[in-house]
């Protein structure tokens, strides 16, 4: 996926300076078919534009969330589906906001969406309050919050936000500016900056390169599941190396500078500190960031306490420490160490260590066998029992249905495809919850339990839909993308060799030729 946007971009680049080296030459009418065919390709990003992206069930379980462009252009819209009916019907748009002005992006906003593979416009996230009532949006460095029941916008002060998120319990925002992590009141609509200090080398509130470009860590601050916490990051660049990206169409802009820490420089250092929702005294979270420079993860949610996963700079030792927030210390919940290096599971699943309802047991996963599983542990770290075999191809994990006892993961038997699978939480053989070759990927809610799972097969076939645990589908996110004129069909085929093929064959061609994916 990270790929893919990028050979677009290079894609569309080339057909623009084909585009003016060949005008008056031919014409949309005249143009080759070959040319035409990767000309969609590009303008259509793989055919994925106006296909659902981020959908969300509402806490109700009556509505789905969802955003989603034209089939040709990358703005992003806001619509709500009625899972009763099949209505759809849309809420926000960004021309709604802008009033025909450019959008504008800081450079900071530009270097997130650049590490997260954003090629989007107009909303590309969005946040749904706890209760369902009401949405966070964001858009040219402004906060909007949309009311669903009035359908009313009501702007936010400040400007320059950066990862904006509703407290749990809606009644504030946090978001990130200016190097310092601030709190909005809704009820008051007043901003107050929570820390304070911030130098060009000194910032809160958002993570650094290293954990957003490779570990799949975009938050630098985190809410208590009561509101009336944060944990805040703090970064200290001082020591890292400044690199300068200029714009080579505009010449007479000021490069942006920017940190960068090449391999084997001073990488930024890393702390975390507690402090009310209100400001005030800090209280740091204390480990060994020395020996254990890496904040891979952190976890505090409602159904659990407060952890962090850490690991050297070789990345060949990890701990997950369990942190109290009345006191900033922490201790050992587990280890794991590798003499070549540990992975991090970071595939849009929700990270690990996930806990189940109580504190009394979590998931976690880890290659520790030689290949990926899903164990459970309890309180103390110590190990229950494996929940997916050491053979089987574990993806990413999807949620857990604690009243029925059922793990949802994504994974299969054969390393080619990817289908939806469930596991007993107390220890048997999984099933596959969505049958169809191809890849699949789903998203759980725990209110409702629920879920929205995406399917792209092997055939062509794209569906987006809600469905119960019990695998009964509820409703389906309607697409608007284009579906191409030619559609490679996908043969999968063993071989000798330890490798899995997958090589694609077009419908038009020879019966026989095949071509490497």
């Amino acid at each position: 996926m990270k790929t893919s946007g990028l050979v677009t971009l290079a894609l569309v680049a080339l057909l623009g300076l084909a585009s003016g080296a060949f005008a008056g030459r031919a014409t949309a009418a005249t143009e080759s078919s070959n040319l035409q065919y990767f000309r969609d390709l590009a303008e259509t990003d793989d055919y994925s534009l106006g296909r659902p992206v981020a959908p969300k069930i509402t806490p109700d379980g009556r509505s789905v969330i969802f955003l989603r462009s034209g089939p040709r252009d990358r703005v992003l819209r806001l619509f709500e589906l009625s899972i009763a009916d099949g209505r759809e019907r849309e809420l926000l748009a960004p021309e709604t906001i802008l009033k025909g002005a450019e959008e504008s992006l800081s450079a900071e906003e530009k270097a997130r969406r650049e590490r997260q593979r954003i090629l989007s416009k107009g909303f590309t996230s969005f946040q749904v309050s706890e209760d369902g009532a009401r949405l966070l949006v964001s858009l040219s460095g402004r906060l909007y919050v949309f009311e669903r029941a009035t359908q009313t916008i009501t702007p936010l002060p400040g400007s320059g936000w950066l990862d904006p998120r509703f407290s749990p319990d809606g009644r504030h925002v946090a978001a990130a500016a200016g190097g310092e992590l601030h709190v909005i009141a809704l009820a008051t609509a007043t901003e107050r900056a929570v820390t304070t200090g911030a130098t060009a080398t000194l910032s809160h509130g958002t993570s650094e390169f290293v954990a957003q470009e490779e570990m799949g860590r975009n938050e630098g601050y985190w809410w208590s599941p009561d509101s009336r916490t944060l944990l805040c990051q703090e970064t200290d660049e001082s020591a890292v190396e400044v690199r300068y990206l200029a714009d080579p169409l505009r010449p007479e802009v000021v490069p942006t500078r920017f940190f960068y820490p090449r391999v084997g420089t001073p990488n930024a250092v890393v702390r975390l500190f507690l402090l009310a929702r209100e400001g005030g005294q800090r209280l740091p979270v204390i480990w060994d960031n020395s020996r254990y420079p890496y904040l891979a993860c952190v976890r505090w949610a409602k159904s659990g306490p407060l952890t962090l996963l850490v690991q050297n700079r070789e990345q060949t030792e990890q701990v997950l420490l369990l942190a109290d927030p009345a006191t900033g210390h922490t201790h050992e919940l587990l280890r794991e160490t590798d003499p070549a290096w540990l992975d991090l599971d970071n595939d849009a699943g929700p990270v690990t260590p996930l806990w189940l309802k109580g504190a009394r047991q979590f998931l976690w996963t880890t290659e520790r066998s030689g290949r990926w599983q899903v164990e459970l542990h309890d309180a103390a770290g110590t190990f229950v029992r494996a929940l997916t075999p050491a053979d089987w191809t574990y993806r990413s994990l999807v949620g857990v249905d604690e009243a029925s006892g059922t793990l949802f993961v994504r994974g299969s038997n054969d390393p080619r495809e990817v289908q939806l699978w469930t596991f007993p939480l107390a220890g048997g053989a999984g099933r596959v919850f969505t049958p169809g070759r191809g890849m699949q990927s789903a998203k759980h809610f725990d209110e409702p339990k629920m879920l929205v799972r995406t399917l792209e097969l092997f055939d062509g076939t794209y569906r987006c839909e809600a469905v119960s645990t019990a695998g009964k589908v509820l409703a389906t996110v309607r697409s608007v993308a284009e579906t191409p004129a030619r559609w490679p069909g996908t043969v999968l085929t063993r071989t000798v060799s330890p490798h899995h093929p997958s090589p694609a064959k077009t419908h038009q061609g020879d019966p026989g030729e095949l071509f490497p994916p």
